[in-house]
């Protein structure tokens, strides 16, 4: 059973969005997952701190209006992908969230690691997954 897949334009995070992410976030909870919200910013991972926190923020805000738990991980090098604490958290999400920025340095960041690995490994056993802008 694969989770949903959303490859989301623009938007990620802003009350436009809100009814979207909330039908993903249920269609993970229906699949078993717990109301969690996963952020991964890499795609937007050599942008400034200051830039980072706005997403941050911006997605802590939309996941308290969902009324769910926002968890923010700050994966931004090769090296980050492969911290297990990490990948731990990432199996019983309802919804994993990359936002934009650079997608060639999302794929060389990601793939072949093991948090690629539990984000690809969640997704089939029912989390939705989305990616937005070059977060797709």
């Amino acid at each position: 059973m694969n989770g949903s897949l959303a490859l989301v334009g623009s938007g990620e995070y802003l009350p436009a969005m809100a009814a979207f992410e909330k039908s993903l976030i249920d269609d993970g909870v229906k699949n078993g997952k717990q109301p969690t919200y996963i952020q991964i910013p890499t795609a937007a991972g050599r942008e400034s701190e200051q830039r980072l926190n706005y997403w941050k923020e911006l997605g802590k805000t939309q996941a308290d209006s969902l009324n769910v738990k926002s968890i923010f991980l700050p994966i931004y090098t090769r090296e980050d992908a492969h911290n297990l604490e990490y990948v731990n958290q990432i199996s019983k999400s309802a919804l994993i969230y990359m936002s934009g920025g650079d997608p060639h340095y999302l794929a060389e960041t990601l793939i072949g690691t093991p948090l690629w690995d539990a984000i690809y490994q969640s997704w089939q056993s029912g989390t939705s997954l989305a990616g937005c802008s070059a977060g797709c």
